[in-house]
């Protein structure tokens, strides 16, 4: 099993897992993303932010040095969770901003909505670390 195999199907699972928990109690979603993110910025974030920039150094590392197919679609997944860790470390105010926005916006529809594409993607994913990996 090599490690694209594994990266997409933790990315596909977990994905696919979040879709299912919003589908059987949509509330407890939008409360946990209320909670989850504070005023102030909360301590999980920088350490998320090093573990992810670990994790998509590493994942370029495979990409260069081993010769998976596809393998750049998990790549390019990996480095777009960089990209929005990056965003709520380094601008936590607007992010807070617009999580409020799209929270109060028809009951949190757009959350869900959001959510519902990434689980797509995500068993796209799982598919493909499934089939072609």
């Amino acid at each position: 099993m090599s490690y694209f195999q594994v990266l997409g199907f933790i990315i596909g699972l977990a994905a696919v897992l979040k879709i299912v928990l919003m589908l059987l109690r949509p509330q407890n979603a939008t409360d946990f993303i209320a909670r989850a993110y504070g005023e102030k910025r909360p301590v999980w974030v920088v350490p998320v932010f090093i573990i992810t920039l670990g994790l998509v150094g590493y994942t370029w590392y495979m990409q260069f040095t081993t010769n998976v197919p596809y393998s750049i679609v998990v790549t390019v997944f990996v480095s777009l969770a960089l990209l929005k860790v990056f965003f709520i470390v380094f601008d936590y105010q607007r992010f807070k901003k617009k999580v409020d926005a799209t929270l109060a916006k028809e009951k949190g529809r757009d959350i869900f909505i959001q959510n519902i594409l990434g689980g797509i993607i995500g068993l796209i994913v799982f598919l493909l670390a499934l089939f072609v990996y």
